[in-house]
């Protein structure tokens, strides 16, 4: 943990974006910060960084603009969104977020430049901007005292009261949560606002933890939404199984914007008292909890770090994020086994499997695909090596059920050829003796298109000598052109 730098003002306070890297394939932009502050001694300046997603920006944008800076705001636009580059997938590319790096620098210049806006010691200074930042887990800031001029015989008296109260304070706000005064309730979100900044909470904790901890985490909000007794025990709780589950770093930014949705004002107190409340050494002792419980239950490598659900449909198959990760690769390998090296097969087994996790397919189709590619002996192997890298449960459950029936799935797609390749064989059948038929309404003999032309005497009567045996072979063949066909069609 940094250690706060006792400061009595802040005079100035430059931002800039700095680079970006990837965290779990999410993109953050490195925000630097450099503080000139001044002490009784001396000017002093202090630097720091964090590191802050695209999303948590405009988490930011909205807290902002719901503050007494609005009217500042209004001539602020954020970033740019870029719709239909990030909706064809172009949001993950280097050129890209360097260009979204240059708008997020000219968004913060801007408002930074608000006036009062970085003066944390007064009232006039963002709530919103100094935990973005994160500000107060670097600088210890003296509050100034609110002093009616015409008695300043007391200013000593106040300042020293304040400076007890500030030396005081734990060092608990570098968890970058939001601070318990009286501002951080006058955050007010429009109900579009608010629509918005949930959906965005519940997106990044399913792609941070999981379908099953997001569950896990809607009845724990459920039930502290709903407490009426003892608020401060159901938030201390609240805020214990978010650190479990998601971790100090993940909840720096969650806690925030949690509060800014809670509309009780009591909730808020209690969820914020239980932040300031939780030491790190107890922190500590939750994390050490957690890889405890974890590695009692199953020995897996050191590599997966990701936090396990609390709340399972089905344990046994449940995994982390990590070890989807894992299981992905093996299965991928055991595929390229199986075709030979084929990168055609290679990339149409994993366009199927993408399909299949996206939904865009169903579990029975592809569970189709698979016994059609691989054949019938190693298609459950297939089935629950891909179902073991499915963070679904739903689509866990669909692949190990037809895993389990297999050869009746191989015997339903042939009955399906078997039947199909009967209706081909009608109808060419029924067009053989069609066009036959069309032959003889015509006046043509076949066997004179054949080449077989039976001589006449004189008489215009045929010789006995000279008429063509009843079975002949080549008349046969050709009344029986359309079954011997049939027969030799494969």
């Amino acid at each position: 943990m940094q250690q706060q730098r006792p400061v009595e003002r802040l005079l100035r306070l430059d931002v800039s974006v700095n680079s970006f890297r990837f965290i779990n394939k999410t993109p953050e932009f490195q925000i630097g910060c450099r503080a000139e502050c001044a002490t009784t001694k001396e000017l002093v300046s202090v630097e720091w960084v964090v590191y802050k997603s695209f999303e948590e920006c405009q988490v930011f944008d909205t807290r902002i603009r719901a503050s007494q800076a609005a009217q500042y705001m209004a001539n602020i636009p954020f970033a740019p969104l870029y719709k239909t580059k990030t909706f064809f997938g172009q949001a993950m590319k280097p050129a890209f977020l360097a260009t979204r790096q240059r708008d997020l620098q000219e968004y913060f210049n801007r408002v930074t430049s608000i006036p009062g806006i970085t003066q944390f010691q007064t009232r006039e200074g963002s709530l919103a901007l100094a935990d973005f930042l994160n500000v107060h887990a670097r600088l210890l800031i003296e509050q100034q005292p609110l002093v009616d001029v015409s008695r300043t015989e007391d200013a000593p008296q106040l300042r020293s009261l304040t400076s007890n109260s500030n030396v005081s304070q734990p060092d608990e706000p570098s968890l970058g949560t939001p601070r318990s005064s009286d501002e951080s309730d006058e955050v007010h979100l429009t109900e579009a606002q608010q629509q918005e900044l949930q959906a965005l909470i519940m997106e990044r904790i399913s792609e941070h933890a999981g379908a099953d901890v997001l569950k896990a985490f809607q009845k724990r909000a459920r039930r502290f939404g709903k407490a009426v007794d003892a608020i401060d025990v159901e938030g201390a709780d609240f805020y214990s199984f978010m650190v479990e589950s998601f971790g100090v770093e993940f909840c720096q930014w969650l806690v925030p914007s949690l509060a800014t949705l809670l509309p009780d004002k009591r909730k808020r107190q209690a969820l914020t008292a239980a932040v300031t409340s939780t030491s790190p050494q107890s922190i500590d002792a939750i994390a050490s909890n957690r890889s405890m419980t974890r590695s009692l239950s199953r020995v897996r490598p050191a590599s997966e770090a990701a936090i396990p659900s609390t709340r399972m449909t089905r344990p046994q198959r449940s995994r982390p994020q990590s070890a989807n990760y894992t299981n992905a690769k093996e299965v991928m390998a055991k595929v390229r086994d199986l075709v030979g090296d084929d990168e055609e097969r290679v990339e149409e087994f994993r366009f199927m499997t993408k399909e299949l996790r996206a939904r865009r397919t169903s579990a029975a189709e592809y569970s189709e695909y698979v016994v059609n590619t691989f054949g019938t002996d190693v298609s459950k192997d297939v089935l629950v090596s891909v179902a073991g890298a499915m963070a679904d449960n739903q689509i866990q459950e669909d692949l190990h059920a037809a895993s389990e029936h297999v050869h009746s799935l191989r015997g339903s797609i042939q009955r399906q050829r078997s039947y199909a390749r009967r209706k081909s064989l009608d109808r060419l059948s029924q067009s053989s003796f069609k066009s036959q038929t069309s032959l003889r309404s015509r006046g043509y003999s076949i066997d004179e298109e054949e080449g077989y032309v039976p001589s006449h005497g004189s008489s215009g009567h045929t010789s006995v000598e000279e008429e063509p045996p009843q079975d002949n072979k080549i008349l046969s063949r050709l009344r029986n052109q359309g079954a011997v066909n049939l027969m030799s069609f494969k």
